[in-house]
């Protein structure tokens, strides 16, 4: 995985997984890609609280996680829901042009 542009530090809401940390790495406008401490399996809800320029809650259904070198997991996901304000957030700071 290359070294991503902008990382996002967010927060989890998940009464089944205790993770520690969990990074918005990467959104092209249909997937994200995030860096979580726990892996999460296809399928697998995930409620996050993105500060961008403003608060955004995203929730995503994963699409599987992959191990790096470094122990932390990558987790492909895609939005379940996502509010035109959550949108226009993410690809404003994402520099993602409409698909």
């Amino acid at each position: 995985m290359s070294d991503p542009i902008a990382t996002v530090v967010c927060s989890l809401r998940s009464a089944r997984i205790a993770v520690t940390s969990i990074e918005l790495c990467a959104y092209d406008g249909r997937h994200f890609r995030l860096l979580s401490s726990h892996p999460f399996a296809p399928g697998q809800p995930l409620t996050v609280t993105a500060p961008l320029s403003s608060s955004v809650d995203l929730e995503l259904k994963s699409l599987g996680s992959v191990k790096q070198p470094d122990g932390r997991y990558e987790v492909r996901a895609r939005p379940m829901t996502l509010s035109r304000h959550a949108k226009t957030a993410l690809e404003a700071y994402f520099h993602v042009t409409a698909v």
